[in-house]
């Protein structure tokens, strides 16, 4: 499944799927956090997170992912900074794999067993 929301970003990413013939590939166009907090929680083993680097999304954007991760499942985000701790922790996540290339930071978060 992919969601974006910009309709020239979803036209190219239509145009790629069909390039590669992926038909399992979904493509839905719509807000990403609000399709985040529709999602069945506990339903996916991993979601990548890029949102735009000049909107202030990464916390909102981590915080409904990690809902929708099983516990043990991945969130993987980009950003023009380190995820901060503290969104981190209040996600229910945990620090896995870092790194950076160039601007991008990245990093692959693990969501903890509750308690």
């Amino acid at each position: 499944m992919l969601v974006e929301r910009d309709p020239v970003l979803v036209a190219s990413l239509v145009a790629t799927r069909e390039r590669l013939a992926a038909q399992a590939v979904r493509i839905e166009r719509a807000d990403a956090i609000q399709w985040l907090a529709r999602a069945p929680g506990d339903s996916f083993d991993i979601v990548f997170l890029d949102p735009p680097f000049d909107l202030p999304l990464l916390a909102p954007a981590l915080a409904a992912a990690a809902r929708i991760v099983v516990v043990g499942g991945f969130v993987y985000a980009e950003g023009p900074a380190p995820v901060d701790p503290l969104a981190m922790a209040a996600a229910g996540l945990e620090a896995w794999r870092a790194g950076r290339a160039g601007a991008v930071h990245f990093e692959l978060l693990r969501k903890a067993a509750p308690g």
